[in-house]
């Protein structure tokens, strides 16, 4: 059965995080799920690397083996390997899954101010230093479809069965009902860049779903 997932509206402009480069104020308890086993780490959600990092003694790192990680679960969210080594929230689970991708970008405020990478931003904030003054933090947020291998299984692991949400994404991934999706999407002038309308669109593929 399809749960919609709680979702926080990622469209602002101004980041007050305690650690201004993730999602938590601090790393959260949560569990690494892969396709035979599961962890429990500590996690968070990098908003530079649009991925997960987990606390490995002193240190922040990556996931290992992102390609057999079915999905992450971290405080009251889950997040789902996407198929360019990032990952994205899931806000509604089912046969046919929407998740979202957020991904940070460096806006100066002060003209004179100077300027610095994200690779070098993300470095100063992960060593505990504050958000320098002049520099906010804004999130992008990129839906994505990831198609369930079956009710039973949690997802496919990453590979053709993601696709960014959008009207050639979708006919990829259901190629044999384009015709009926085509219809639907033409009728009710789908726009892909809104949760209700992409809600709506995964409402009707749902019964294409194995």
């Amino acid at each position: 059965m399809r749960i919609l997932m709680f979702f926080i509206c990622m469209f602002f402009s101004i980041v007050t995080f305690a650690q201004a480069n993730y999602i938590f104020p601090e790393f959260v308890s949560g569990e690494v799920y892969y396709k035979e086993s599961a962890t429990v780490a500590a996690v968070n959600y990098n908003l530079f690397l649009s991925d997960i990092l987990a606390i490995d003694g002193k240190k922040k790192k990556r996931l290992a083996d992102v390609d057999r990680i079915e999905y992450v679960s971290a405080d009251t969210k889950r997040f789902v390997p996407l198929n360019d080594n990032t990952f994205g929230e899931i806000l509604i689970n089912g046969g046919l899954t929407l998740a979202v991708k957020y991904s940070g970008n460096i806006v100066m405020t002060n003209e004179n101010g100077k300027s610095i990478t994200k690779t070098s931003l993300n470095k100063l904030l992960d060593s505990g230093s504050p958000l320098p003054e002049g520099v906010m933090i804004t999130v992008d947020s990129t839906y994505y479809f990831v198609k369930q291998k079956n009710t039973q299984k949690m997802f496919y692991l990453p590979g053709t069965n993601v696709a960014k949400a959008s009207h050639v994404g979708i006919i990829k991934l259901f190629a044999k009902h384009k015709t009926e999706i085509n219809a639907f999407i033409e009728s009710n002038k789908t726009d892909f860049s809104s949760f209700e309308s992409l809600k709506k669109l995964i409402d009707f593929c749902e019964q294409y779903t194995d």
